[in-house]
Protein backbone atom coordinates (compact mmCIF):
# COMPACT_ATOMS: atom_id res chain seq x y z
CA UNK A 1 0.00 0.00 0.00
CA UNK A 2 3.15 2.38 0.74
CA UNK A 3 3.68 2.10 -3.00
CA UNK A 4 0.30 3.82 -4.22
CA UNK A 5 1.96 7.08 -3.82
CA UNK A 6 4.86 6.91 -5.39
CA UNK A 7 3.94 8.00 -8.89
CA UNK A 8 2.14 10.97 -7.87
CA UNK A 9 3.23 14.55 -9.08
CA UNK A 10 3.17 17.26 -6.87
CA UNK A 11 4.15 20.77 -7.94
CA UNK A 12 6.94 22.48 -6.18
CA UNK A 13 5.68 25.51 -4.61
CA UNK A 14 8.86 26.79 -3.26
CA UNK A 15 9.97 28.05 -6.66
CA UNK A 16 7.18 30.50 -7.30
CA UNK A 17 8.89 33.73 -7.57
CA UNK A 18 5.15 35.87 -7.27
CA UNK A 19 5.04 38.41 -4.65
CA UNK A 20 1.77 38.84 -2.93
CA UNK A 21 1.67 43.10 -1.80
CA UNK A 22 -0.06 43.67 1.36
CA UNK A 23 -3.48 45.29 -0.41
CA UNK A 24 -3.65 42.26 -2.20
CA UNK A 25 -3.52 39.89 0.96
CA UNK A 26 -5.90 42.11 2.80
CA UNK A 27 -7.99 42.09 -0.26
CA UNK A 28 -7.89 38.12 -0.25
CA UNK A 29 -8.97 38.17 3.44
CA UNK A 30 -11.47 40.60 2.81
CA UNK A 31 -13.09 38.44 -0.09
CA UNK A 32 -13.17 35.55 2.32
CA UNK A 33 -14.10 37.28 5.03
CA UNK A 34 -17.24 38.52 2.53
CA UNK A 35 -17.88 34.65 1.08
CA UNK A 36 -18.17 33.26 4.49
CA UNK A 37 -20.53 35.63 6.12
CA UNK A 38 -22.68 35.90 3.15
CA UNK A 39 -26.50 35.51 3.48
CA UNK A 40 -26.66 31.74 2.49
CA UNK A 41 -23.68 31.09 4.30
CA UNK A 42 -24.64 32.13 7.68
CA UNK A 43 -27.92 30.47 7.36
CA UNK A 44 -26.16 27.30 6.72
CA UNK A 45 -23.62 27.84 9.40
CA UNK A 46 -26.39 28.20 12.04
CA UNK A 47 -28.52 25.38 10.74
CA UNK A 48 -25.21 23.07 11.46
CA UNK A 49 -24.46 24.95 14.74
CA UNK A 50 -27.59 24.21 15.85
CA UNK A 51 -27.64 21.05 14.46
CA UNK A 52 -24.59 19.91 16.47
CA UNK A 53 -25.63 21.66 19.83
CA UNK A 54 -28.53 19.21 19.50
CA UNK A 55 -26.81 15.99 18.45
CA UNK A 56 -24.17 16.90 21.70
CA UNK A 57 -27.04 17.23 24.12
CA UNK A 58 -28.54 13.84 22.77
CA UNK A 59 -25.00 12.10 23.28
CA UNK A 60 -24.67 13.71 26.73
CA UNK A 61 -27.93 12.81 28.10
CA UNK A 62 -27.67 8.88 26.79
CA UNK A 63 -25.53 7.63 29.57
CA UNK A 64 -28.10 9.16 32.33
CA UNK A 65 -30.84 7.66 29.77
CA UNK A 66 -28.91 4.17 30.39
CA UNK A 67 -28.81 4.45 33.89
CA UNK A 68 -32.12 5.31 34.67
CA UNK A 69 -33.31 2.83 32.46
CA UNK A 70 -31.30 -0.42 34.69
CA UNK A 71 -27.81 1.08 34.81
CA UNK A 72 -26.24 -1.35 32.43
CA UNK A 73 -24.14 -0.13 29.16
CA UNK A 74 -26.00 -2.84 26.97
CA UNK A 75 -28.92 -0.09 27.19
CA UNK A 76 -26.20 2.90 26.06
CA UNK A 77 -25.17 0.74 23.19
CA UNK A 78 -29.16 -0.28 22.08
CA UNK A 79 -29.33 3.90 22.12
CA UNK A 80 -26.74 4.65 20.78
CA UNK A 81 -27.70 2.05 17.62
CA UNK A 82 -30.77 3.14 17.13
CA UNK A 83 -29.54 7.06 17.21
CA UNK A 84 -26.58 5.19 13.83
CA UNK A 85 -29.76 4.00 12.38
CA UNK A 86 -31.93 6.45 12.34
CA UNK A 87 -29.08 8.79 10.55
CA UNK A 88 -28.56 5.86 8.10
CA UNK A 89 -32.02 5.68 7.29
CA UNK A 90 -32.73 9.34 7.02
CA UNK A 91 -29.67 9.66 4.47
CA UNK A 92 -30.89 6.49 2.68
CA UNK A 93 -33.89 7.97 2.39
CA UNK A 94 -33.43 12.01 1.74
CA UNK A 95 -33.17 11.35 -1.90
CA UNK A 96 -36.92 10.66 -2.25
CA UNK A 97 -37.96 13.96 -0.31
CA UNK A 98 -35.47 16.64 -2.54
CA UNK A 99 -38.87 17.33 -4.61
CA UNK A 100 -40.32 18.60 -1.60
CA UNK A 101 -39.27 22.11 -0.04
CA UNK A 102 -36.81 22.42 2.44
CA UNK A 103 -38.91 24.53 5.08
CA UNK A 104 -42.33 22.61 4.72
CA UNK A 105 -40.76 19.61 5.00
CA UNK A 106 -38.96 20.92 8.16
CA UNK A 107 -42.15 21.98 9.42
CA UNK A 108 -44.69 18.71 8.59
CA UNK A 109 -41.45 16.21 9.85
CA UNK A 110 -40.66 18.34 13.40
CA UNK A 111 -44.97 17.20 14.45
CA UNK A 112 -44.28 13.91 12.72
Amino acid sequence: MQHVFFFLKVPDFSKDNSSLTLKEFFLDRYDGFRFVFSFIIIKLLVGFLLLNFASGMTLDVLPEFSFNKGGESYYYGLYLASLSIGALLGALSSKYFDRFPLGKLHIFMFFF
